[in-house]
Protein backbone atom coordinates (compact mmCIF):
# COMPACT_ATOMS: atom_id res chain seq x y z
CA UNK A 1 0.00 0.00 0.00
CA UNK A 2 2.20 2.66 -1.10
CA UNK A 3 1.47 6.49 -0.60
CA UNK A 4 1.45 8.47 -3.94
CA UNK A 5 0.99 11.78 -2.56
CA UNK A 6 2.81 15.74 -2.95
CA UNK A 7 4.32 15.01 0.41
CA UNK A 8 5.95 12.16 -1.12
CA UNK A 9 7.76 14.02 -3.58
CA UNK A 10 10.81 13.50 -4.97
CA UNK A 11 13.78 11.33 -3.22
CA UNK A 12 10.92 9.93 -0.73
CA UNK A 13 8.29 8.69 -3.74
CA UNK A 14 11.90 7.58 -5.04
CA UNK A 15 12.44 5.65 -2.11
CA UNK A 16 9.02 4.01 -1.49
CA UNK A 17 8.85 3.38 -4.97
CA UNK A 18 12.14 1.00 -4.73
CA UNK A 19 10.77 -0.33 -1.45
CA UNK A 20 7.70 -1.49 -2.76
CA UNK A 21 9.54 -2.76 -6.63
CA UNK A 22 12.09 -4.95 -3.87
CA UNK A 23 8.57 -5.95 -2.28
CA UNK A 24 6.82 -7.40 -5.51
CA UNK A 25 10.04 -8.93 -6.70
CA UNK A 26 10.41 -11.03 -3.14
CA UNK A 27 6.98 -12.24 -3.39
CA UNK A 28 6.19 -12.99 -7.11
CA UNK A 29 5.00 -16.33 -5.93
CA UNK A 30 2.91 -15.61 -3.35
CA UNK A 31 -0.50 -13.81 -3.73
CA UNK A 32 0.20 -10.33 -3.57
CA UNK A 33 -1.73 -7.00 -4.20
CA UNK A 34 -0.52 -3.45 -4.78
CA UNK A 35 -2.71 -0.20 -4.11
CA UNK A 36 -1.27 3.21 -4.74
CA UNK A 37 -2.94 6.24 -2.73
CA UNK A 38 -2.87 10.13 -2.53
CA UNK A 39 -6.33 11.76 -2.61
CA UNK A 40 -8.06 8.18 -3.64
CA UNK A 41 -6.65 4.80 -4.49
CA UNK A 42 -5.98 2.59 -6.95
CA UNK A 43 -5.16 -0.84 -7.06
CA UNK A 44 -2.02 -1.51 -9.33
CA UNK A 45 -2.52 -5.50 -8.73
CA UNK A 46 -5.13 -7.12 -8.03
CA UNK A 47 -4.11 -9.69 -4.93
CA UNK A 48 -5.43 -12.66 -7.60
CA UNK A 49 -3.80 -10.84 -10.75
CA UNK A 50 -0.61 -12.36 -12.35
CA UNK A 51 1.02 -9.60 -14.20
CA UNK A 52 4.80 -9.62 -15.40
CA UNK A 53 6.91 -8.31 -12.25
CA UNK A 54 9.19 -5.58 -15.11
CA UNK A 55 5.87 -4.25 -16.01
CA UNK A 56 4.89 -3.70 -12.26
CA UNK A 57 8.14 -2.18 -11.46
CA UNK A 58 7.68 0.28 -14.26
CA UNK A 59 4.37 1.09 -13.22
CA UNK A 60 5.79 2.23 -9.75
CA UNK A 61 8.42 4.13 -11.12
CA UNK A 62 5.74 5.91 -13.32
CA UNK A 63 3.79 6.99 -10.69
CA UNK A 64 4.26 10.71 -9.73
CA UNK A 65 3.56 12.02 -6.02
CA UNK A 66 0.65 14.13 -6.67
CA UNK A 67 -2.93 15.08 -4.25
CA UNK A 68 -3.30 15.16 -0.69
CA UNK A 69 -2.45 11.98 1.87
CA UNK A 70 -5.51 9.90 3.03
CA UNK A 71 -4.28 6.58 4.61
CA UNK A 72 -7.65 5.81 5.27
CA UNK A 73 -8.82 4.78 1.51
CA UNK A 74 -5.62 3.62 0.66
CA UNK A 75 -6.05 0.61 3.92
CA UNK A 76 -9.82 0.50 3.15
CA UNK A 77 -8.47 -0.66 -0.72
CA UNK A 78 -5.82 -2.98 0.82
CA UNK A 79 -7.77 -4.70 3.39
CA UNK A 80 -10.33 -5.36 0.24
CA UNK A 81 -7.79 -6.60 -1.60
CA UNK A 82 -6.77 -8.77 1.39
CA UNK A 83 -9.87 -9.86 2.25
CA UNK A 84 -10.08 -11.90 -1.07
CA UNK A 85 -7.69 -14.31 0.12
CA UNK A 86 -10.07 -16.89 1.63
CA UNK A 87 -7.62 -19.05 2.94
CA UNK A 88 -7.07 -18.47 7.14
CA UNK A 89 -3.08 -17.88 7.66
CA UNK A 90 -0.79 -16.45 9.28
CA UNK A 91 0.33 -15.18 6.60
CA UNK A 92 -1.75 -12.61 5.51
CA UNK A 93 -0.37 -9.23 5.92
CA UNK A 94 -0.32 -6.37 4.96
CA UNK A 95 2.44 -3.62 4.21
CA UNK A 96 1.90 0.36 4.48
CA UNK A 97 4.42 2.73 3.02
CA UNK A 98 4.20 6.25 3.79
CA UNK A 99 5.22 9.30 5.61
CA UNK A 100 2.25 9.22 8.13
CA UNK A 101 1.20 12.75 7.30
CA UNK A 102 -2.14 12.22 6.48
CA UNK A 103 -4.59 15.49 5.76
CA UNK A 104 -7.55 13.43 4.27
CA UNK A 105 -9.51 10.90 5.25
CA UNK A 106 -10.15 10.09 8.96
CA UNK A 107 -7.68 8.84 11.39
CA UNK A 108 -6.23 5.24 9.93
CA UNK A 109 -5.69 3.78 13.33
CA UNK A 110 -9.37 2.01 13.84
CA UNK A 111 -8.91 0.29 9.88
CA UNK A 112 -5.42 -0.62 10.93
CA UNK A 113 -7.15 -2.91 13.50
CA UNK A 114 -8.87 -4.51 11.13
CA UNK A 115 -6.06 -6.49 9.53
CA UNK A 116 -4.85 -9.44 10.60
CA UNK A 117 -1.11 -7.61 10.45
CA UNK A 118 0.06 -4.49 9.03
CA UNK A 119 3.78 -3.70 9.02
CA UNK A 120 4.48 -0.33 8.80
CA UNK A 121 7.85 1.41 6.20
CA UNK A 122 7.99 4.88 7.36
CA UNK A 123 9.36 7.42 5.33
CA UNK A 124 10.31 10.83 7.06
CA UNK A 125 9.32 13.51 5.42
CA UNK A 126 10.83 17.08 5.53
CA UNK A 127 7.99 18.53 6.92
CA UNK A 128 6.18 17.33 9.95
CA UNK A 129 8.35 14.41 10.40
CA UNK A 130 7.80 13.51 13.83
CA UNK A 131 3.85 13.56 13.42
CA UNK A 132 4.22 11.51 10.63
CA UNK A 133 6.46 8.74 12.10
CA UNK A 134 4.55 9.03 15.12
CA UNK A 135 1.48 7.83 13.09
CA UNK A 136 2.96 4.97 11.66
CA UNK A 137 4.45 3.60 14.68
CA UNK A 138 0.67 3.88 15.71
CA UNK A 139 -0.55 2.68 12.90
CA UNK A 140 1.73 -0.40 12.95
CA UNK A 141 0.61 -1.32 17.01
CA UNK A 142 -2.98 -1.29 15.69
CA UNK A 143 -2.26 -3.55 13.13
CA UNK A 144 -0.55 -5.90 15.60
CA UNK A 145 2.51 -5.59 12.56
CA UNK A 146 6.43 -4.05 12.71
CA UNK A 147 7.70 -0.55 11.99
CA UNK A 148 10.34 0.51 10.07
CA UNK A 149 11.70 3.75 10.00
CA UNK A 150 13.69 4.55 6.16
CA UNK A 151 15.35 7.60 6.20
CA UNK A 152 16.94 6.45 2.86
CA UNK A 153 17.52 4.12 0.03
CA UNK A 154 20.48 2.79 1.88
CA UNK A 155 18.63 1.74 4.19
CA UNK A 156 15.74 -0.09 2.44
CA UNK A 157 17.59 -3.13 2.25
CA UNK A 158 17.95 -3.50 5.99
CA UNK A 159 14.49 -3.28 6.60
CA UNK A 160 13.06 -5.24 4.03
CA UNK A 161 14.99 -8.21 4.82
CA UNK A 162 14.15 -7.92 8.23
CA UNK A 163 10.37 -7.66 7.27
CA UNK A 164 10.40 -10.35 5.03
CA UNK A 165 12.40 -12.66 7.24
CA UNK A 166 9.90 -12.40 9.92
CA UNK A 167 6.87 -12.76 7.82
Amino acid sequence: ILDTSGSMYGKLLLNAALTTSVLAYNMEKESYGIVLFNSTAMVLKKINEKKPIITIIDEILDSEAAGFTNIDTGLKNGLKELNKVKEKTRHKFGILITDGNYNRGVNPIELARKYPRLHVIGIPSENDAERGIDTCREIARAGKGKFFAVNNYKEIPRALIELLSQV
